[in-house]
C-alpha cells in the first residue's frame, strides 16, 4: 500500500512544526545545540600558547661559527666541461642518425 503525499497551501503553524518535528526519527539528535569553539578561538588559544612559551624560553647560547660548507656538488674543471659537450653532442648526432634512419625506412614504401 502506498501513502499519498501530504501537503497543504499556506504556513504550517507552530503547533504543526513541533508536532512533526517530535516525531521526526532525528529529533534526538538536533534538539540539543552545542555551542563549539570557533576556528578564530582555536587560532587566538593556539598564538597565546605559543607567545607564552616563547616568553618562558630561555636563549640558548651561540655556538662556536663554523665555516660554511659549500652546497651540491664541486665545480667541474675545464676538461670534464669539455668532455661532457663531446659526449653530448656525439649522443644527439648519433640518435638522430638513428631515428631518420628508422623512419626513412618505415615511410620510404609509403
Amino acid at each position: 500500500m502506498v501513502k499519498p503525499p501530504v501537503s497543504r497551501i499556506g504556513a504550517a503553524g507552530k503547533a504543526d512544526v513541533c508536532e512533526i518535528l517530535m516525531e521526526s526519527a532525528l529529533a534526538d539528535k538536533y534538539q540539543t545545540s552545542i555551542d563549539r569553539e570557533s576556528a578564530f578561538e582555536e587560532l587566538a588559544k593556539r598564538a597565546e600558547l605559543a607567545a607564552n612559551a616563547a616568553a618562558v624560553k630561555k636563549p640558548t647560547p651561540k655556538r662556536a661559527h663554523k665555516a660554511p660548507r659549500p652546497r651540491g656538488r664541486p665545480r667541474q674543471g675545464i676538461a670534464e666541461t669539455f668532455m661532457k659537450s663531446v659526449v653530448r653532442s656525439l649522443g644527439s648526432k648519433t640518435g638522430r642518425a638513428l631515428v631518420r634512419g628508422i623512419m626513412g625506412s618505415l615511410f620510404k614504401g609509403a
